[in-house]
C-alpha cells in the first residue's frame, strides 16, 4: 500500500503472486499424510516365490490382503481388486488380483513393454516413494506389458525399475505379480537409472506408495480405484499414499 502504484508496487505485487503457491504448499505439508492407510509387508525367502501370475504359492500365504477403493469418491469399488506385499531378500514384491466381470472385453492396448499406448487400456499402476526417493511410478496390464518412469522431477522414462512381472487370467479375473528390485543407496554404487532406491521400510522409516487400477472401455476411463483414494482424477497425489512397512 506504502509503494502505490509504482514501480516498486508492481515488483511487490510480482512477489505476491509467486509466493502463493508456496504458501499452498506449506499448508499441505502442515497437515502431512494424516489418516494414510498403512500396508503391512511380511518377509519371505525369494526361493519360495514361483514368479508365474497366479498368487496360489505359500509365498503369499498369510500375507494381509488389501482391497482398492474408488479413486475419487473413497466409496468401495465396482469392480474389486485386492493385492498383497511382501518383502524378499532386498526386493519388495507385490501380487495383484483384479476382478473382472467382462473378461471377453478385458482391453489390452498393446503387449509391448515401454510402450505408451498400455494406458489406453486396463492397467494397474504401483507408486513407490522410498526414504530417499520420491517417486518411482510403474504400470502393468494383463499382458505383462510394464512401462515404468522416474517422476522426481519430471516423466523420466530413462529410468528402469529391472522388475519382474508376470500376469495370468482366467474367467473371472486377471492377476499380476511383480518383484522390484531394491538398492540401499547408503552401500554405494547404485545408479540413478535402475532399481528402487531406498531401504527396507520400518515403522520409523516407512515408505510411501499406492496401487491403483483402471479399467477402459470404447476409448473411456470407466472406473479408477486406488489403495489410498486421492479424490481426484488421477492417481499421481503423493501427499495422499498409503504408508507400508516390513514386519
Amino acid at each position: 500500500e506504502a509503494a502505490g502504484d509504482t514501480v516498486y508496487g508492481r515488483r511487490i505485487d510480482v512477489i505476491i503472486g509467486d509466493t502463493g503457491p508456496v504458501k499452498e504448499l506449506r499448508e499441505k505439508l502442515a497437515v502431512g499424510r494424516k489418516g494414510a492407510p498403512q500396508a503391512v509387508a511380511v518377509e519371505r525367502k525369494s526361493s519360495e516365490l514361483k514368479l508365474d501370475g497366479k498368487l496360489d504359492e505359500t509365498f503369499w500365504k498369510d500375507a494381509p490382503v488389501y482391497e482398492l477403493k474408488d479413486l475419487s469418491t473413497g466409496k468401495p469399488a465396482a469392480h474389486k481388486t485386492f493385492f498383497q506385499v511382501v518383502w524378499s531378500d532386498a526386493a519388495v514384491v507385490f501380487g495383484i488380483r483384479c476382478e473382472e466381470d467382462d473378461m471377453p472385453n478385458l482391453n489390452i492396448a498393446t503387449r509391448k513393454n515401454e510402450d505408451s499406448n498400455l494406458w489406453a487400456g486396463d492397467a494397474i499402476e504401483v507408486h513407490l516413494e522410498t526414504q530417499t526417493h520420491s517417486y518411482y511410478q510403474v504400470a502393468i496390464n494383463p499382458a505383462g506389458a510394464i512401462i515404468d518412469a522416474d517422476r522426481r522431477v519430471r516423466v523420466d522414462t530413462t529410468w528402469n525399475s529391472e522388475a519382474e512381472v508376470a500376469a495370468s487370467a482366467n474367467e473371472k479375473e486377471w492377476c499380476v505379480e511383480v518383484r522390484f528390485p531394491v538398492l540401499d543407496n547408503d552401500a554405494g554404487g547404485a545408479d540413478p537409472l535402475k532399481k528402487v532406491e531406498g531401504r527396507k521400510p520400518t515403522a520409523t522409516a516407512p515408505w510411501y506408495f499406492n496401487v491403483g487400477r483402471q479399467r477402459i472401455r470404447k476409448g473411456q476411463l470407466e472406473e479408477a480405484s486406488a489403495f489410498s483414494p486421492t479424490f481426484a482424477s488421477h492417481f499421481h497425489v503423493p501427499l495422499k499414499f498409503g504408508e507400508l512397512i516390513v514386519k
